[in-house]
């Protein structure tokens, strides 16, 4: 299995995950496994971060100059080569947070076009934390989930 996840998170990851850093600087302490070729490029990165902060740029040049030069298959063997072997699971690891903009969501949804498995890892305490902030109520036998206007979903 592939996960994804962040390095703020890395060190709660179950032993069995090995995490690989997807980025183009990982942090000083980093000293895990790197991948840079998932790693967006400076020049369209910089001018997304520094000065546009526009997701639609940085998907449509993420996509054209990283993932449109790649194949699917040849990505995750050698990640699965890096990792020790097709028998490991690997988390791809950046910085932001789950549901924040990062490019690990975009290589998560391109790899799993290609019919790879591939989620962010949940880790426990989060979801139990984030469903004492937001309990779903249960009509009849139907569980329904409610947004933060109190709306149902």
């Amino acid at each position: 299995m592939i996960y994804t996840s962040y390095f703020a998170k890395v060190k709660d990851l179950p032993k069995s995950i090995v995490p690989i850093a997807i980025c183009g600087k990982s942090p000083d302490w980093w000293d895990g496994l790197e991948y840079k070729t998932l790693a967006p490029k400076w020049e369209f990165f910089k001018l997304w971060k520094y000065e546009n902060r526009d997701n639609e740029y940085y998907i449509i040049n993420y996509y054209n100059k990283v993932l449109c030069r790649l194949r699917p298959d040849g990505v995750v063997q050698q990640l699965q080569e890096l990792a020790g072997g097709k028998d490991k699971d690997i988390a791809l690891i950046c910085y932001e947070k789950p549901g924040e903009f990062c490019h690990r969501n975009i290589v998560r949804e391109w790899l799993k076009e290609f019919g790879y498995e591939v989620e962010e890892y949940v880790f426990l305490k989060d979801a139990l934390k984030k469903l004492l902030e937001e309990p779903p109520m249960y009509v009849g036998e139907t569980l329904m989930a409610f947004d933060k206007t109190g709306e149902a979903e």
